[in-house]
């Protein structure tokens, strides 16, 4: 077994080449192989056409002696034609030219007289084998009023050289006009052919050996299939010029023309192109080349999205091996330039691009139209206050659509632009959310302060007569603050009245009324945070 291997470098497609999309590209070949020869004409040619060059070809042929299908055959008038199939003409290495000799190797001689109007015709044909009839458009290409055939080989010089043009069969005829017989033939080399390649009459009585037909008086010689051996001398045609050769390039699809040289191809998909040549001997030359059309599937996240001023704005990109962020503001930084999901934090609306390249360097151009929604002004009130332990404080916010307060355990309602802190009685500081329209928020903060100490006083004077006014000798301006000792002394220094609590002296002490005068009191006021004041003086008590 064998491989013919026709990617032989004798013919080159090129370019390989890359298209980041669809499109047309020029198919190049480069061909070093040799030309064909210029093409002939099947059939009887010029007899002075030039020939440089002649080859001899032996078309198959297994030497079989024998002397039934002789080109020399004296029983009577002979008329025999045979034919030759242009693959077995090509597989001797025989090119297209002009058939100048043809010649028969008598092995074994055994004629005794010459061959009158000895003469060969050839002619073109594409039957593959022989029927039992002559076929007809053969025409003389040597004739000689009588031959004498000898030992060895004998060479005809055709008086009009027959040309081949590589592709069609040929059928040789060889007849003669014997008046007598020898009964004999000269042994000549023979092959044995699978189809019938042979068509053999003869005649003692026909008029003319070369217009015998098939009929009264004539002889048909049986086995068909053993064809005389022939040497062909041939002049090869004259050397080609590059414009002989044809070219085939496959796939065929979107190929401006297969058979030129250089065509121009539109490439939907990656696609492998074959172009294909045949020399001067008849053989094959191929190349290929594969034009790849990348195909490329970019993305980017988010696309045209918009958010708050001041948030973090992740980005990702895919489909490529190499990324690029570009921004047109320079302020605005990406945390990397190259890598496939940075973090920005625009300070303004802008439209970010990234440029997505794959392996082949094709690249894509993405971008992101991201705008930046302002921040709401939220602003709380009021601002850093104070309030009496326990008090009530009115909050407002404004800036805003939607608002939440932090904390919200003491609030008549936390989502209201201004709910009420009822009671305080601790310092508390409150936070604000505030979301507006486009669902940014912003914050304000107020920090309330508690006063544990509001004033109180103590009267100088009361009169406990029972007219329900200034009865009860006591602290005034209590609110959130606790007596927690008060004590009434007479001029002499008796303790008159004490109590833990905020009742009052009526003026009596053991249920007896106390005289007008001048009496003496020490009292503790503590406030909720522990802070203690003490009060010492003197009380009038007057009727």
């Amino acid at each position: 077994s064998y491989t013919i291997n026709s990617y032989d470098g004798k013919i080159k497609a090129s370019p390989d080449e890359v298209l980041c999309k669809p499109g047309y590209v020029n198919l190049v070949s480069i061909n070093s192989a040799t030309p064909p020869d210029d093409q002939v004409s099947c059939g009887p040619g010029s007899s002075t056409a030039p020939c440089l060059n002649i080859s001899n070809h032996y078309p198959s042929g297994d030497d079989t002696p024998s002397s039934v299908h002789s080109p020399f055959y004296s029983y009577g008038k002979s008329r025999m034609q045979f034919i030759y199939t242009a693959n077995e003409l090509m597989l001797t290495g025989m090119k297209p030219g002009a058939i100048k000799k043809v010649a028969w190797d008598i092995l074994q001689h055994n004629t005794s007289f010459g061959f009158a109007n000895f003469t060969i015709k050839m002619g073109c044909t594409y039957a593959k084998s022989m029927g039992t009839n002559f076929i007809s458009n053969v025409q003389t290409v040597y004739s000689a009023a009588s031959y004498n055939p000898v030992l060895g080989w004998n060479n005809f010089t055709l008086t009009t050289p027959f040309n081949w043009d590589g592709k069609t069969n040929i059928v040789v005829e060889i007849c003669d006009d014997n008046t007598s017989s020898s009964l004999s033939a000269d042994v000549i080399e023979n092959s044995i052919t699978p189809l019938p390649m042979v068509y053999h009459i003869y005649s003692y009585t026909a008029a003319s050996g070369c217009n015998m037909y098939a009929g009264a008086g004539v002889a048909d010689v049986g086995s068909h299939f053993l064809r005389p051996k022939t040497r062909f001398s041939v002049c090869d045609a004259p050397a080609g010029s590059p414009g002989n050769f044809q070219y085939t390039w496959t796939p065929a699809l979107y190929v401006s023309d297969i058979n030129a040289a250089n065509p121009r191809a539109y490439v939907p998909t990656t696609t492998t192109y074959h172009v294909m040549t045949v020399d001067n001997s008849g053989c094959a030359h191929r190349d290929s080349n594969t034009i790849i059309v990348s195909v490329r599937y970019p993305t980017l996240e988010p696309l045209d999205t918009a958010f708050c001023f001041g948030q973090i704005l992740p980005m990702r990109a895919s489909g490529g091996i190499k990324y690029v962020w570009r921004n047109p503001d320079p302020s605005t930084v990406f945390s990397c330039s190259n890598c496939t999901n940075p973090v920005v934090t625009p300070a303004k609306s802008e439209r970010y691009s990234v440029i997505i390249s794959d392996q082949y360097n094709c690249a894509d151009t993405l971008y992101d139209t991201v705008t930046v929604y302002p921040t709401p002004k939220v602003v709380a009130s009021p601002k850093d206050t104070t309030v009496f332990y326990g008090g009530s404080m009115q909050l407002r916010a404004t800036g805003a659509e939607f608002y939440i307060w932090t904390p919200a355990y003491n609030l008549d309602n936390p989502n209201m632009q201004a709910p009420m802190a009822n009671p305080i009685t601790e310092p508390m500081t409150y936070v604000v959310y505030g979301i507006d329209a486009n669902n940014c928020n912003n914050t304000d903060t107020i920090h309330i302060g508690v006063n544990y100490r509001s004033p109180i006083f103590v009267p100088s004077a009361f009169t406990p007569n029972h007219d329900g006014k200034n009865d009860i000798f006591r602290v005034g301006g209590l609110t959130f603050q606790k007596v927690i000792e008060f004590r009434v002394f007479n001029r002499w220094g008796q303790e008159i009245f004490t109590e833990t609590g905020n009742s009052g002296w009526d003026g009596t002490w053991n249920g007896v009324v106390q005289d007008i005068g001048v009496y003496y009191y020490m009292i503790r006021v503590v406030s909720p945070d522990g802070y203690e004041q003490t009060f010492q003086g003197q009380v009038s008590l007057l009727r």
